[in-house]
């Protein structure tokens, strides 16, 4: 029989997803990139991740993004952020889940785990999301537009990976701040 969703995970998806809307649509500054924007959205997509798991905080992440993207004329990137974002969603989720356990299994104590968790998730998140950019104006935006390819790919990834590091960074506060809340405790 199939499992059952819970209600709370339906809702926490709902509000992730809007978070990470609100704060990739809010925070965007335009001009960093030429054909795009830099924001802080990839730091809820990180969270979503880690609090949903890797097929929720790929929807929350996913959708969130491409949705702002779309609200915000960009909508040649839509496709690609929903992949991108929601990707990043996923890697978020498994790297955090994989060090729980592993360190768990080696007794390391909770705080030093969710730490280290946190960090190695929201750093392999803000990696994900700056290289799947790269390769997309790189291979796959040149087909849509011959305006990208290999030199708009470069021009953009400095701005990316500021973006990525900026988002992890802001992610890894998130992330240390609600775990020490009882919401945290009752969803893991």
């Amino acid at each position: 029989m199939p499992r059952r969703i819970k209600t709370i995970t339906i809702v926490l998806t709902g509000l992730l997803m809007a978070i990470v809307f609100l704060l990739t649509f809010f925070t965007k500054i335009p001009g960093l990139i030429p054909q795009g924007y830099v924001n802080l959205g990839d730091s809820a997509v990180i969270v979503a991740g880690v609090i949903l798991g890797p097929v929720w905080g790929f929807l929350a992440g996913a959708v969130g993004s491409a949705a702002s993207d779309i609200a915000l004329g960009f909508t040649i990137y839509a496709p690609i952020t929903f992949l991108v974002k929601g990707f990043e969603a996923v890697i978020a989720s498994i790297v955090y889940r994989v060090i729980m356990r592993k360190m768990a299994s080696n007794n390391i104590g909770s705080n030093s785990r969710g730490f280290v968790a946190h960090l190695t998730a929201s750093i392999c998140g803000g990696i994900t999301m700056f290289t799947g950019y790269f390769l997309a104006e790189w291979f796959i935006l040149p087909i849509l537009d011959k305006g990208f390819g290999i030199a708009v790919a470069v021009t953009d990834l400095p701005a990316n990976i500021i973006q990525g590091a900026v988002g992890a960074i802001v992610a890894i506060l998130l992330l240390q701040g609600l775990s020490r809340t009882r919401l945290w405790k009752s969803i893991f």
